[in-house]
């Protein structure tokens, strides 16, 4: 358990120093995940995207778990789950979602597809996507979209770690 722990680590630790182009090219590189890959909490990381997220010495400071409330995903089966949130002592979900298999927005392959345009959740959380790749049995990395004007656009990368290894 604790090799698995340092071997996350050091994996989260790479990928959070590279930057917009290189976390593209290791997204495109990574394997397809099933549905079922993941169920249960997960412990989310973000990572670079646009704007102020490209510089790393920005970035470590704006996503730093302190300052950035969402904290992972719950997926309570392989095809639904909802988002984890936590503000100081405040803790609880947010933004149902489902999976589906699906084509990547970017082109780059098959994706586990996290839809958030569901009646049940409010306006403004239905203009999320997220497209999800597998980097080994218990680390996936993801590309979060913002549709804007009609279009989605890619906001950032992020990692899901699987609790249970973590």
């Amino acid at each position: 358990m604790m090799y698995t722990r340092i071997v996350q680590d050091n994996v989260i630790t790479e990928l959070r120093k590279k930057t917009k182009n290189e976390l593209g090219t290791y997204f495109k590189n990574a394997d397809y995940p099933k549905a079922g890959d993941i169920v249960g909490p997960t412990y989310g990381v973000t990572l670079a995207g646009i704007s102020l997220l490209k510089y790393y010495c920005i970035r470590s400071i704006i996503t730093h778990p302190r300052y950035i409330p969402w904290k992972g995903k719950v997926f309570n089966s392989g095809f639904e789950g909802m988002d984890r949130i936590e503000l100081g002592r405040l803790k609880g979900r947010l933004a149902n979602f489902e999976t589906t298999e699906a084509d990547c927005l970017t082109g780059n392959g098959r994706v586990l597809k996290i839809d958030y345009q569901l009646t049940r959740n409010p306006w403004f959380l239905r203009i999320f996507r997220d497209d999800l790749k597998k980097v080994n049995d218990s680390i996936f990395i993801g590309r979060a979209y913002v549709r804007f004007f009609g279009r989605f656009r890619f906001a950032l990368y992020f990692l899901l770690i699987c609790e249970q290894t973590y």
